[in-house]
């Protein structure tokens, strides 16, 4: 029997309020992303509101996070950036598919 994504185990965790351990990555680069997928933390922050993240670099580690199957959240001015699956249901944005909009 095959082990639950590490996006449903994130998801089981949050709603069970069991404690998650996070950290925020303010470097523009995806390669942050692979290495702390395999830190044992069970999701990251990428601070677009407060670093150097463009659209491009944004997605590149939107893009690892998820063949990774790493949890990833935004924090971003650019707008609202909505999960493709309802909130309650994915509790990331890149382990599914995000889209933004500006304001």
């Amino acid at each position: 029997m095959t082990s639950p994504s590490r996006r449903s185990a994130f998801v089981q965790k949050v709603r069970s309020g069991t404690t998650i351990s996070a950290t925020f990555q303010k470097t523009p680069a995806y390669e942050v992303v692979e290495v702390m997928a395999t830190s044992g933390l069970d999701t990251m922050c990428l601070d677009a509101e407060h670093s150097a993240f463009d659209r491009a670099r944004l997605d590149a580690c939107l893009a690892i996070g998820r063949a990774l199957d790493f949890p990833l959240f935004v924090l971003s001015t650019w707008g609202t950036i909505r999960p493709s699956a309802p909130l309650s249901n994915a509790c990331s944005i890149a382990a599914g598919s995000a889209e933004g909009t500006r304001t």
